[in-house]
């Protein structure tokens, strides 16, 4: 989903006090103000979450936090930038860019002429950008169509420029930096423009907003982890509404499709593909 913060903010650990307040009301309001349904989020985590962003801010509650919110645009932006999970790298868990680039991908090119690609949660792009390298290696960059979404607009700005700084190059080997890059200064790579070119990115909430179809290949990886386990069953659901008959889904080293759907198949760790 997405600047790339950590996945943990300081302060997660350990145990919540009893008495947080009303935290539900808390979340069904400011899910308004942002636009991002809390409730689909595990309990603990998110609530975690927002007890070391109130923390941070010096709110006793959050009651005076939501007010704080209400009436302070860039700490509210601050807030969403925090909730929200924007973890991204290059190529992340290597061996299963293997397994795309030498199994998944070339079965996907002799099954369709054309291959559309959707990364859901793509944060700033790092992952769409990675499955464009690979089909560029596999000179199939003219078969391809990319998509990149995100429920975070600030973030998916960031992926239209394929600007990336020197704390988001984690996993970018130097021969593809000298590629497929120039610097810009500040330790900053600038992606090829004809390759940001090749890419459209849209905002598009899992929870909430109607899916695509007609993909051969969706990337939706470490998206669903903090999920609730019905926010989750969902989302396979559309992802594999969304797919293509023989198209893949590519999901996180440790995620799994549950419950088990009949329509999605193993193929190798992390990948699924749709039967008929």
């Amino acid at each position: 989903m997405a600047s790339s913060a950590s996945s943990q903010l300081p302060g997660d650990l350990g145990r919540l006090p009893e008495d947080l307040g009303d935290l539900d009301a808390f979340k069904r309001e400011v899910s308004q103000l942002i636009g991002v349904n809390l409730a689909g989020y595990q309990d603990r985590q998110m609530e975690r979450r927002i007890l070391t962003l109130m923390r941070q801010e010096g709110a006793s509650d959050p009651t005076t936090y939501l007010e704080v919110l209400r009436s302070d645009a860039r700490k509210l932006r601050e807030f969403a930038l925090g909730v929200t999970i924007h973890v991204s790298e290059w190529f992340r868990d290597a061996g299963r860019f293997e397994d795309l680039a030498r199994v998944v991908m070339p079965e996907l090119l002799a099954r369709f002429q054309r291959l559309r690609i959707w990364s859901a949660g793509c944060s700033v792009g790092s992952e769409l950008y990675s499955t464009m390298i690979v089909a560029d290696r596999l000179g199939a960059l003219e078969r391809c169509e990319f998509l990149g979404t995100d429920v975070d607009a600030e973030v998916l700005g960031r992926a239209r420029a394929g600007v990336f700084d020197a704390g988001e190059q984690k996993g970018l080997a130097a021969r593809d930096a000298r590629r497929y890059f120039e610097p810009v200064g500040d330790g900053a790579l600038q992606l090829r423009p004809d390759l940001v070119d090749r890419a459209r990115f849209e905002r598009h909430d899992l929870l909430a907003d109607p899916y695509g179809r007609r993909f051969q290949l969706i990337l939706c990886r470490n998206v669903t982890i903090y999920f609730t386990q019905d926010s989750k069953a969902r989302v396979y659901g559309h992802l594999s509404s969304a797919l293509d008959v023989d198209g893949v889904l590519f999901l996180g080293n440790v995620e799994r499709v549950t419950p088990p759907d009949s329509s999605l198949q193993p193929v190798c760790p992390s990948f699924y593909r749709k039967r008929a």
